[in-house]
């Protein structure tokens, strides 16, 4: 098709989206605001309920306080932020941000159900080690015992790193480097052995559970929020929350299952429109994806808008009634989004629409497969080959809808 030689990579992106951080600056400030807002949290709510529960052993009661450990303790944030820049992948780039994402929050759920508190006093040591200690005793009060995630990372970190050491030599030094951190945190008294044991346990978990993979891990942040949502029920002991939890944990539970399956009919929209009873068990996904759409159309005009990339192909968001009147009266309508019902003035005959409404449904977030874009290819190119006008559009317009232009651009 000669009309989609004059669509530039340019045409396809908006401003916001071309200036979108790399894929490793935005996994990187995710896992570290994450990792920010639980641990300080978890740490605070301990603080104020002035926990005393510890599981100190008798063997951690005879552990010296070494100083100079906080040197390779302090490793841990430099490791932390190389592994990202250090992964070659993108697969492998995503594989580890789980990992670390994963180990935090089941980490914070586990500070936050089941709070413990060191045991050995704070000392600051003489000289400028003593300002060191300093410094982490404002970041890192005595609480967030069990599992220990420096020792959880530690072990990620050696997953990463360790096929990066090309001599015997190198893969000494690196496995004592990664065993004195471990170490470290039991000789600057920031943990006891039974949190070293419950932190190396958790980054093995990790690693097991989270595997390579090419596209985001959208069911694995399902099943996350599912599970804080059942800690926060089980931690505040609320009747309204066990409410809201046992009406939204299905739903997430179920939204997880769909993406892992990459089940992109799991709504069952039909004409435009979900039946009632997914309007009933998917009610706080439905919700939470109309009022993000709401707000997004609000907050970022005017890049949400039609944009027209060939005088019959047009792509955006799902509209708004003021917003119909730009199609052509006898236009097709392709809607890839699963998750938003479509505006009735589009797909309801009663309605009065001339325009033919087609639904072929995506799932957010992750990019399409290439047997669903070269079905949506064959779909849409015989209605251009006739003239007819086309709009396709996704939720809002950034990632289905444009996925689906480049490779009209770039294939055909």
């Amino acid at each position: 098709m000669s009309e989609f030689t004059e669509i530039s990579a340019a045409s396809l992106q908006t401003p916001e989206r071309a200036s979108t951080p790399s894929l490793t600056t935005r996994l990187l400030v995710l896992n570290a605001l994450s990792f920010t807002l639980i641990y300080l949290t978890t740490n605070w709510l301990a603080a104020a309920h002035q926990v005393s529960q510890h599981l100190m052993l008798a063997a951690d009661a005879v552990i010296p306080l070494i100083p100079w450990m906080i040197i390779p303790y302090s490793s841990s944030l430099v490791l932390f932020i190389f592994i990202f820049y250090h992964c070659g992948t993108q697969q492998q780039c995503r594989q580890y941000s789980l990992q670390i994402f994963t180990a935090t929050h089941l980490a914070g759920m586990c500070f936050l159900l089941m709070p413990l508190r060191q045991q050995h006093a704070a000392v600051l040591p003489e000289g400028w080690l003593g300002y060191a200690f300093q410094s982490l005793y404002l970041m890192d009060q005595r609480y967030n015992q069990l599992p220990s995630l420096h020792v959880a990372y530690a072990v990620i970190f050696w997953f990463h790193l360790r096929t990066a050491m090309r001599t015997v030599a190198a893969r000494l030094l690196f496995n004592a480097g990664i065993a004195l951190l471990i170490a470290s945190t039991l000789f600057t008294h920031q943990h006891h052995l039974a949190d070293v044991i419950a932190g190396a346990a958790l980054g093995w978990l990790c690693i097991w559970r989270c595997k390579p993979h090419d596209a985001p891990p959208v069911a694995a942040y399902y099943r996350i929020a599912a599970a804080w949502l059942a800690a926060l029920a089980l931690y505040f002991q609320q009747l309204w929350l066990f409410l809201l939890t046992a009406a939204t944990l299905p739903c997430l539970l179920l939204v997880a299952q769909a993406y892992a399956r990459s089940d992109r009919h799991f709504l069952h929209k039909h004409q435009g429109q979900h039946p009632v009873w997914v309007r009933l068990l998917y009610a706080p996904y439905l919700a939470g994806y109309r009022l993000s759409w709401l707000l997004q159309r609000y907050l970022l005009q005017p890049s949400i808008r039609i944009q027209r990339i060939t005088p019959l192909l047009a792509i955006g968001p799902r509209l708004l009634s003021a917003e119909i009147n730009q199609l052509h009266p006898a236009g097709v309508v392709i809607d890839l989004s699963a998750e938003m019902p479509e505006h009735p003035a589009l797909c309801d005959p009663l309605a009065g629409s001339t325009k033919r409404y087609l639904h072929y449904p995506l799932l957010d977030i992750l990019p399409p497969t290439p047997q669903q874009m070269q079905e949506l290819a064959a779909l849409i190119l015989p209605l251009l080959k006739a003239g007819t006008p086309v709009y396709l559009h996704c939720a809002m317009g950034f990632h289905r809808c444009r996925h689906i232009a480049r490779y009209l651009n770039s294939n055909l």
